[in-house]
């Protein structure tokens, strides 16, 4: 369990990083603040959808919830 705690950390960290930047790069600032300032899984969703279900968010979106399962697998968050 040990492993995928660390694993959780660093793809919700990565994730939650590169999530941040493309959609500060795609919509207004204060969605990017926002997701960077709250780590709450929920709110990621919500600006996803907001964008539409933008394509350019899958693949930082997946690192993103797949840092916060493994978290919740390991109970690391």
């Amino acid at each position: 369990m040990h492993g995928l705690s660390i694993a959780a950390i660093i793809l919700a960290s990565i994730g939650h990083l590169w999530f941040s930047w493309e959609v500060w790069q795609r919509e207004e600032l204060i969605w990017a603040l926002l997701l960077f300032f709250v780590p709450f899984p929920l709110l990621g969703v919500y600006i996803w959808y907001h964008a539409g279900w933008d394509s350019c968010y899958r693949n930082p979106a997946i690192v993103y919830f797949t840092g916060y399962g493994l978290g919740v697998l390991s109970g690391a968050v």
